[in-house]
């Protein structure tokens, strides 16, 4: 790490914030939950992956090397569910709906994690892990399937601070409860003839959260410095996980629990289960990647965030500006290659647990005054540096694209020329032939602004009618 001030980060597990130091000097292990892919992701799954995309640019812009693990939980209940319902084999199923996803990634900017491991390729390990907890009486068999025994361990429910966790533990994603012996357990592996592998106990499958704990610790080790998720996997997910980890090795498997808070929509979670989401593909269809992820930034990475179309407008006439201003500074004869200032108020606003509607406002305090003395002529070359310092937080660790998406057939060449001629009927008080310039311009989605220093003009893909 070469970069001397504190990142302090909340950390779920203490439900404080804590000055944030990696395990091994200058690299950082971080794993987060990945998805179940048996249907499209949604706006709530976007948010996660935008966050914790944005974490690993901070964290690397500090000067860490980040092994950044996402699981890809390919075998489970609603992929089988799934498979039924369409002939198709799990494999089919979980391969069409990530590859789905990644390209939604890939719109939003979110680069893909250092290693996506499958449950599928890793059922050895993961056999060896129970084996290992029924070792240490920490789980037993029944029927062929394998249960944690959540009495065995002190200080279930830590995570969460729920005192009553192990009262409420409904064994998520398990069937056959009265295989339990008590009825707080949970499956580490459930017996499966048809979709299952050999194992000790028969042929069976793994359990929704020992397989997190089991890849985490074949990638990462026993201990690693953060494991992220979102909010709604506190319980039971990540505390099942804290219980098998701490069971089998004695340790805490990760320093930093990270939580991302939920989207909602008209006040209510977004979730598959209810019906109550937006599909993340058919939202990018309609709003560009780099604006839907600088909205999915503009409230802190731990609140929740309601979506409507009127807060994500508002944010795509901010992203306009910054790409407006960038066009500027391109334009310009100031080159700038600096670094990125430690002491930069957006950076320092980072450092406070990755608060990134506070950073936003310090680059627009900046920004704004800087266009509009550019427009006017005023601009001094520090400032217009300091503006171009912004940019590259903006895009380097915020990850929003602001370079220009294209424009269909037409040239910028072309574009100039229907503005000068645009300019030209508009001197000689041609006004009806300057407005169908206008408008053809924006048509073909390209809005331009007259200044004292000459027409500006920038590429705006307008977001389409969605209906909440």
């Amino acid at each position: 790490m070469n970069k001397n001030q504190e990142f302090l980060l909340y950390n779920s597990g203490s439900r404080t914030k804590e000055v944030f130091k990696s395990l091994k000097p200058g690299k950082v292990g971080m794993y987060v939950c990945g998805i179940t892919p048996y249907s499209d992701s949604h706006l709530g799954h976007g948010r996660c992956y935008v966050v914790f995309d944005t974490l690993r640019r901070f964290l690397t812009y500090l000067g860490y090397e980040v092994n950044y693990i996402q699981n890809i939980t390919d075998i489970d209940d609603k992929i089988i569910n799934k498979s039924l319902e369409t002939g198709k084999t799990p494999a089919e199923i979980s391969r069409k709906y990530f590859d789905l996803f990644m390209d939604s990634m890939e719109k939003l900017n979110v680069a893909p994690a250092s290693n996506h491991p499958k449950v599928t390729g890793n059922i050895p390990e993961i056999i060896e892990f129970v084996e290992g907890l029924i070792s240490k009486e920490f789980a037993y068999e029944r029927g062929g399937s394998v249960y944690f025994r959540v009495s065995s361990l002190k200080g279930y429910g830590s995570l969460s601070g729920r005192e009553d966790a192990q009262e409420e533990n409904l064994a998520s994603r398990v069937d056959l409860e009265d295989e339990k012996a008590d009825s707080r357990d949970f499956a580490v592996w459930k017996k499966d003839e048809e979709h299952g592998w050999d194992s000790p106990w028969g042929k069976g499958r793994p359990g929704w959260h020992i397989e997190c704990s089991a890849m985490s610790r074949k990638f990462l080790g026993d201990e690693f410095d953060i494991h992220g998720g979102g909010l709604d996997l506190i319980f039971p997910h990540h505390e099942n996980e804290v219980a098998q980890s701490r069971a089998l090795t004695g340790k805490e498997p990760a320093r930093f629990w990270v939580h991302n808070g939920m989207v909602t929509l008209k006040g209510d979670k977004m979730s598959k289960s209810t019906g109550n989401f937006f599909l993340l593909n058919e939202l990018l269809s309609k709003i560009e990647g780099p604006v839907l992820r600088f909205y999915l930034l503009s409230a802190g990475y731990r609140q929740l965030l309601d979506f409507t179309i009127e807060k994500v407008e508002g944010v795509k006439n901010s992203f306009l500006k910054l790409k407006e201003l960038k066009k500027e500074l391109e334009n310009s004869d100031l080159e700038y290659d600096g670094e990125i200032s430690t002491n930069n108020p957006a950076i320092l606003a980072l450092l406070d647990d990755l608060n990134t509607p506070r950073a936003i406002g310090e680059i627009f305090k900046l920004t704004l005054p800087v266009l509009e003395k550019i427009y006017s002529g005023s601009a001094e070359k520090d400032e217009m540096e300091a503006a171009w310092e912004m940019l590259r937080i903006v895009e380097e660790i915020l990850g929003v694209d602001l370079k220009d998406t294209g424009h269909g057939e037409i040239s910028d060449e072309d574009i100039e020329n229907l503005i000068s001629e645009r300019n030209a009927h508009r001197k000689e008080k041609r006004f009806a032939e300057a407005d169908a310039i206008r408008e053809k311009l924006s048509l073909m989605g390209i809005i331009i602004k007259d200044t004292p220093s000459g027409t500006k003009w920038v590429w705006e893909k307008g977001i389409e009618d969605i209906d909440e």
